[in-house]
């Protein structure tokens, strides 16, 4: 099949699934600014508003950055936090990103955690722009280490990043599955009990540290996050609206 050609009939039809959507950032959207610099970004769904600690957290906002689209500009130095967001009621989730990559580095884009010592309890979606690989890094925190899938991509374009995790699956040791632009991948973790991922705890949007620990380099124009594991179908439906909108290619 032409993938081309189909991403580009189910984009005309398509709309975004809505079932199990929790948050939902947009940088045409619920943006605060302050000299053009963003202090606080509200999610479309639920309210949940994401800050910048101090002043120096504080990213850019730029009109036409991505598919002639706004987005935040990140720097290094630069990130936003929700208090908490609850991930806890639900078995599984599915987060998309449409992100550029600025500048060559490892990035953290999202991570939820209860503090920064590696807890079991957290999640991290990282990406990897660099020379040495061939390809963009999703890593996925599970207790005490990473998770981590090399998907080919190409560095330093825009880039659309579906990740999907569902504890229920592989006989309730949990399975990942990576997107990225047409790229998939599936692993299977295991996931103790005790090391429960999915929680009600402080989401952090780049940088997490002033001095630019974990920094994101990027341009990111939205960010989806559903309690649920979505579809195959409706990922489809996901990546086809957010490609036609951000004027992405896929194939």
């Amino acid at each position: 099949m032409n993938k081309a050609f189909f991403f580009a009939g189910l984009a005309a039809k398509a709309v975004l699934p809505l079932g199990g959507l929790y948050a939902h950032w947009r940088a045409d959207q619920g943006v605060s600014t302050s000299g053009g610099l963003v202090s606080q970004w509200t999610d479309t769904v639920n309210g949940l508003v994401a800050y910048a600690p101090a002043s120096g957290y504080r990213p850019a906002l730029v009109s036409a950055a991505i598919g002639g689209q706004a987005a935040l500009q990140f720097s290094g130095g630069q990130g936003l936090k929700v208090d908490a967001v609850d991930l806890s009621a639900t078995k599984a989730m599915t987060v998309a990103v449409v992100i550029r990559a600025a500048a060559e580095g490892a990035t953290v884009v999202l991570e939820q955690t209860e503090n920064f010592n590696n807890t079991p309890n957290a999640f991290a979606v990282a990406t990897d722009f660099t020379d040495s690989i061939a390809g963009l890094t999703a890593s996925v925190r599970t207790g005490p280490s990473y998770q981590q899938r090399t998907l080919p991509a190409p560095i330093l374009n825009d880039t659309l990043l579906v990740y999907r995790y569902d504890a229920t699956a592989g006989g309730g040791d949990g399975s990942v599955m990576l997107y990225v632009n047409d790229a998939a991948t599936q692993a299977a973790i295991s996931i103790p009990p005790s090391d429960e991922l999915l929680i009600n705890a402080p989401l952090h949007i780049g940088s997490r540290a002033a001095s630019g620990s974990f920094g994101l380099n990027a341009y990111l124009a939205e960010i989806l996050v559903y309690r649920a594991a979505l579809s195959p179908l409706d990922i489809a439906a996901l990546r086809a609206t957010l490609s036609n909108q951000y004027a992405l290619n896929l194939s």
